[in-house]
C-alpha cells in the first residue's frame, strides 16, 4: 500500500511534467491560444461527464457563488494555461517546468498575503532556497545569464501566481467536492479561453487552425487531455478512496501536493 501511495503521485507529476515539451511541439501548427482552448474544450467535456455520472445534474449549479467560480476559473484555469502556452514560445520547456515546480512555494506566499498565515521559519527558508535554486538553474549561476529570464519567465510568474490564487481559493469551497469545484471553474476558464481565442483570431493576432492542423497535433492533444487530465484525475480519485488515519487531516487544495502540481489532478475527488 505504501509503495502504491508513492507511485500514484509520481505518475501524476511525471505525466504533467512531460506535457510541456509535448505541447511545445504542437505550437508549430497551432497558435497558443487556440491550442489551449482546444485542449480544455475536450477536457471540460470529460470533466462534465464524470461529474454527471458521480454527482448528477444538480452539481452543475453554482449555488449562489457564480462570481467566485468565474473569477477563480478565469484566474486559475484560463490564466495559468494561456500564460504557460504563450511562455512556451519564449522559453524552453525545461524552464517552464522549473517555474511550475515553484507552485507550492507561491501558494504558501499567497496564503500568507491573503490569510495572514505566515509559513514556519524553516518552511520559509526552504522556500527561499528553492526559489534561489530555480534562479540559479535558469541563469546558469551567472549574472550574465539573466537574459535567459525574459518574457517567458515573466509570463510564468503570472501563471504560477494565478494558479496559487486558484488553489488557495479552492479552500473556501469545502462544502463542494473537488470534482464539482474543478469542473465548474474549468467551464468558466474554458469560456474565457474561447472568447480570447475568437477575439485573437478576429483581429489577426493568431489564425484559426485548419482541420489538417488539428489532425496533425491530435497526438499531443490526446496526451494533454487523456494523460494530463483524465488519468491524473483517476489517480487522485484512487488516492482519495484509500482509507486515511482519522488523526490526520484530509489534504486540502492548499496542502495537497497533487493539487498544487497538477491543475486537473484534483478533479475526481
Amino acid at each position: 500500500m505504501r509503495s502504491r501511495a508513492t507511485a500514484y503521485p509520481l505518475v501524476a507529476v511525471l505525466g504533467w511534467g512531460v506535457m510541456f515539451p509535448i505541447l511545445a511541439s504542437a505550437l508549430d501548427r497551432v497558435d497558443p491560444l487556440n491550442l489551449t482552448t482546444a485542449r480544455y474544450l475536450l477536457a471540460a467535456v470529460v470533466l462534465v461527464a464524470i461529474l454527471l455520472l458521480r454527482e448528477g445534474a444538480g452539481a452543475l449549479r453554482h449555488g449562489g457563488r457564480a462570481l467566485e467560480v468565474v473569477v477563480l476559473g478565469v484566474v486559475g484555469f484560463a490564466g495559468f494555461n494561456l500564460l504557460t502556452n504563450l511562455a512556451l514560445e519564449h522559453a524552453a520547456p525545461q524552464q517552464i517546468s522549473l517555474f511550475v515546480a515553484t507552485t507550492p512555494v507561491i501558494t504558501q506566499l499567497v496564503r500568507w498575503a491573503r490569510d495572514g498565515v505566515r509559513p514556519k521559519p524553516l518552511l520559509l527558508a526552504l522556500s527561499l532556497v528553492a526559489l534561489l535554486g530555480v534562479g540559479l538553474v535558469i541563469t546558469r549561476g551567472s549574472l550574465a545569464g539573466l537574459g535567459q529570464f525574459g518574457l517567458g519567465g515573466l509570463m510564468m510568474i503570472g501563471a504560477v501566481l494565478g494558479w496559487g490564487i486558484y488553489t488557495h481559493g479552492a479552500s473556501r469551497f469545502g462544502e463542494w467536492s473537488p470534482l464539482r469545484f474543478t469542473t465548474l471553474t474549468a467551464l468558466a476558464g474554458t469560456a474565457a479561453m474561447l472568447v480570447l481565442s475568437v477575439g485573437a483570431d478576429a483581429v489577426g493576432w493568431q489564425h484559426a487552425p485548419a482541420a489538417a492542423d488539428l489532425v496533425a497535433v491530435a497526438p499531443q492533444l490526446a496526451y494533454a487531455v487523456l494523460v494530463g487530465a483524465v488519468i491524473a484525475a483517476l489517480i487522485a480519485a484512487n488516492l482519495a478512496a484509500r482509507p486515511r488515519t482519522e488523526s490526520l487531516p484530509r489534504p486540502s487544495a492548499v496542502t495537497d501536493p497533487i493539487a498544487v502540481t497538477d491543475p486537473l489532478a484534483v478533479s475526481a475527488r
